[in-house]
């Protein structure tokens, strides 16, 4: 077995199938990396940040997965088709559109209290998932997260979810959905939920920022100005994230980790100064319709590192 990783990013496996325990240290692993291999365990340290698109999809032999909470995103359709997966462990932030879907055999999902995104479709067509518990961290429940989950029976959904996306659990079996009654937004007849009336706190920051560090960002708008109280922006921050279009990087950051910006595909501008002393790997690889990027003279000279392609 052997692994290639460039930059603190795993590019590469080469190997029989075998385990693989990830060295600590790595920071991603990139996109398509497991793909179609016959690994049948993996050990996900818990310096890994982001786990790319289609990183383990159609793994037909991993039969579980432990995600730490280290990590930011977990990449569109990241373990789609994993047909014999029967329990994961998801910790982070983000759980992009189709991450799981159709792992037919899942059975067993615990999300840690660390989530905040269920992506659309995450788990659709996870056909024997007869239990979910959302805890009170996630915020955002994507269109037809769990759609097709047939024997999917009993769903319980903390307080903290303020967005239930459309057919987010259609074509369930469900005879119990439970919605924590200090849920300001939601309330739960028992078989299904409304919103409620009223006037509530709409505001939540839509940054996540831990010991200054910007670790992901969960909103919808296209314009984004880095809060004040990041000073760093973090591996896999706006990972594969469609929405932002100009991003503006104030004067007081001074790094900008690897894969921050990598397949933001709408990216027209990013601004920053020469605050900014370090770019990681492949920082804005991917982003298809960039016009203009300011990259201070000190930086420029590894410019090929920061947009390598996969």
């Amino acid at each position: 077995m052997s692994l290639e990783i460039k930059g603190g990013i795993l590019r590469k496996y080469r190997g029989d199938g075998a385990g693989v325990d990830i060295p600590d240290g790595v920071l991603a692993i990139d996109e398509y990396v497991f793909r179609g291999t016959n690994v049948h365990h993996v050990s996900i340290p818990g310096s890994v940040a982001v786990i790319g698109v289609y990183a383990f999809n159609s793994c037909k032999r991993l039969a579980g997965i432990e995600i730490p909470d280290s990590v930011s995103v977990i990449g569109d359709s990241a373990f789609s088709r994993c047909k014999n997966l029967l329990s994961a462990k998801v910790g982070g932030i983000i759980i992009q559109e189709r991450a799981f879907m159709k792992c037919t055999d899942l059975r067993s999902v615990t999300l840690s209290n660390h989530v905040r995104v269920i992506g659309d479709e995450a788990f659709y067509g996870c056909q024997c998932l007869e239990s979910i518990v959302i805890p009170d961290s996630v915020t955002q429940i994507g269109s037809g997260a769990f759609a097709g989950c047939g024997r999917l029976r009993t769903v319980t959904i903390g307080k903290g979810v303020r967005h239930i996306g459309e057919h987010a659990f259609a074509g369930c079996a469900l005879t119990k959905l439970a919605i924590d009654p200090e849920n300001p937004w939601f309330i739960s007849n028992g078989e299904g939920f409304h919103g409620r009336p009223g006037i509530r706190d709409e505001r939540e920051s839509s940054f996540i920022i831990e010991d200054g560090v910007l670790k992901a960002y969960t909103g919808s708008g296209h314009i984004i100005n880095i809060p004040p109280t990041a000073d760093r922006i973090g591996v896999g921050a706006f990972y594969h994230n469609p929405r932002p279009t100009h991003v503006n990087i104030h004067s007081g950051v001074t790094s900008i980790g690897a894969l921050a910006f990598c397949r933001c595909k709408n990216v027209l501008f990013i601004n920053f100064t020469d605050s900014v002393t370090s770019i990681g790997r492949r920082a804005f690889a991917q982003c298809w319709h960039y016009r203009g990027i300011s990259m201070p003279a000190h930086l420029r000279a590894n410019w090929k590192e920061y947009f390598e392609q996969a």
